[in-house]
């Protein structure tokens, strides 16, 4: 009620104070009521979802960020993992790679005393050792020479062994007589040789002219000049 002017109460229409503006909206504003029966702007809720970071990892991996926003400001969270150098992920782990001979069921090195057969593993790009391995054959000095090797001439051995001499020969082995032709056939430390001229006592590479005018002369082995062996002079002729 409210005064009527004459010593009296009348009804009357309550004033109304609209609400102002709303100012400095971090999300901008939308229009509504001022309280008045007319419209006002006001700041606009957040409506950013929650940056949620994750709290756990498996083992040998780290921890992946990213830089996230929402109602409460901008930070950096924990958005993933990723696994450490040297492992690979599979599913929720991180398994360590293969990266020996031994991770593939080989072995990087041979036994002592042993030569085992190589195989390439194409995931290293080298090659390992398997287990099949042996020992090979030491080999004997002889005397009188071989009469038995280990395996033929020029053959490969798969595990790397070399062609040694098993057994020796009882009794030195005489060697052959070459037909020397026109030359003369000699011996030095047991084998033959042909020479020019005449009275050549052993072989010599190079043919020598001494004060005393004898000569030493260049022999052949069997009429071949493939071998260089030095011998002792015995006798010249002039």
């Amino acid at each position: 009620s409210c005064d009527d002017g004459c010593g009296g109460t009348t009804t009357c229409c309550k004033g109304c104070t609209p609400l102002a503006n709303e100012t400095s909206c971090a999300y901008g504003t939308q229009s509504c009521s001022n309280g008045c029966g007319s419209t006002r702007l006001c700041c606009k809720v957040c409506s950013l979802p929650a940056c949620n970071s994750i709290s756990s990892k498996p083992d040998n991996s780290y921890y992946t960020t990213a830089s996230c926003t929402d109602c409460s400001g901008t930070k950096t969270i924990n958005s993933g993992w990723k696994c450490n150098s040297g492992y690979s992920q599979s599913g929720s782990s991180c398994i360590k790679d293969k990266q020996t001979c031994e991770d593939y069921g080989y072995y990087s090195a041979e036994p002592d005393g042993k030569k085992c057969i190589s195989q390439f593993v194409s995931e290293l790009k080298d090659f390992c050792y398997s287990s099949d391995c042996k020992t090979c054959d030491t080999g004997v000095l002889c005397k009188n020479g071989c009469a038995k090797y280990n395996m033929s001439e020029n053959t490969a051995d798969l595990y790397g062994c070399s062609r040694v001499c098993i057994l020796c020969n009882v009794n030195p082995v005489v060697p052959e007589k070459p037909s020397c032709g026109s030359e003369t056939l000699i011996t030095c430390n047991g084998i033959y040789y042909c020479c020019e001229p005449r009275f050549a006592s052993c072989y010599y590479t190079t043919p020598h002219n001494f004060a005393d005018g004898t000569t030493t002369y260049l022999c052949s082995l069997h009429s071949s000049m493939s071998i260089q062996n030095s011998g002792e002079l015995i006798e010249i002729a002039p």
